[in-house]
């Protein structure tokens, strides 16, 4: 019987890790972003109209950094930026991290940006807002 409690305790405690790291999907005003990873953060959420000051980092799907900036600074929900950075920032906190994938139709590739950005391509965009107001 102990053997039987140990074996469930640790399928349990199994199936509880693999949960934690499954991909989960925010949905958003005109479509869905995957979220990789998260860390909430601290203060308010970013709403509507805010300046949100954030680091982010884009990346194609082989690891290649295509476009990075420590210190960018946009209005939120008044398309200043890509759809999936403006709207994978909603809900986000001040000291909040995010891993999101973002499909084509919610940044560039489908007008081909540069020579580096194939059509069709999904990004994987790392953000962390470093300050709302």
């Amino acid at each position: 019987m102990k053997r039987f409690v140990c074996h469930l305790i640790l399928a349990m405690f199994g199936a509880l890790l693999i949960t934690g790291c499954e991909e989960r999907t925010i949905a958003f005003r005109e479509g869905k972003v995957p979220v990789v990873s998260e860390t909430v953060g601290h203060g308010r959420e970013v709403r509507d109209g805010d300046t949100v000051y954030i680091r982010y980092e884009v990346r194609m799907p082989d690891g290649e950094i295509v476009l990075q900036d420590n210190s960018y600074a946009f209005q939120h929900g008044r398309d200043a930026v890509i759809r999936g950075i403006d709207e994978g920032v909603a809900g986000m906190r001040s000291g909040g991290k995010r891993t999101i994938k973002c499909p084509p139709e919610m940044h560039w590739s489908r007008a081909r940006y540069g020579a580096k950005l194939p059509p069709n391509t999904t990004l994987t965009i790392d953000i962390e807002v470093l300050r709302v107001d």
